[in-house]
């Protein structure tokens, strides 16, 4: 683990209250944004559910040599309702690209099966590091910036509550 990007400590000494009481604000700031009381509930459906999740480890074979990628085993995650609606903001914008790929293998068979001309020019953005790492401001900003008014500035706010409240249970670690 990069220590600039884990910041070990024991989970008893956060302030759940203060963490309560900012995700039912920030639930309530979206059913008032989508105009509809039961969103919030919704979102807080899952929220009796781990706020600390298992951090796993698979192989990448196909790096030469091989290499470990570190995996967030969320399930039941506390932050299930607040990801999947900002999952349902960002599936417009997703949806709108026709070339975005979930991994190497689906770009590989899309670039096979593309007819593209020798002037084409390939981008690539590579999302998997996108819990637990880098800076929540600015990651936060960029997926705001999708966005105008009040709607970017919740999701801003939702964006930075996620990325900041990732709390991981190494196996190594009691």
């Amino acid at each position: 683990l990069k220590p600039s990007q884990y910041t070990p400590f024991s989970i008893p000494h956060h302030n759940f209250q203060t963490f309560r009481s900012e995700s039912r604000s920030l639930a309530a700031q979206v059913a008032d944004i989508m105009d509809d009381p039961v969103v919030a509930t919704k979102i807080l459906d899952n929220f009796s559910g781990s706020l600390a999740s298992r951090l796993g480890y698979t192989m990448k074979f196909h790096k030469v040599p091989p290499v470990p990628r570190t995996l967030h085993l969320s399930h039941g995650s506390a932050f299930y309702g607040f990801s999947t609606w900002l999952r349902s903001q960002l599936k417009p914008f997703l949806d709108m690209s026709k070339f975005i790929v979930k991994d190497s293998l689906s770009f590989k068979r899309s670039i096979l099966s593309s007819n593209l001309p020798s002037t084409a020019v390939l981008r690539t953005a590579d999302v998997k590091e996108f819990y637990l790492s880098g800076d929540a401001g600015p990651i936060s900003h960029d997926i705001a910036s999708l966005f105008t008014g009040k709607l970017a500035d919740l999701v801003y706010k939702v964006t930075f509550f996620i990325l900041t409240n990732q709390f991981v249970q190494p196996y190594h670690l009691p």
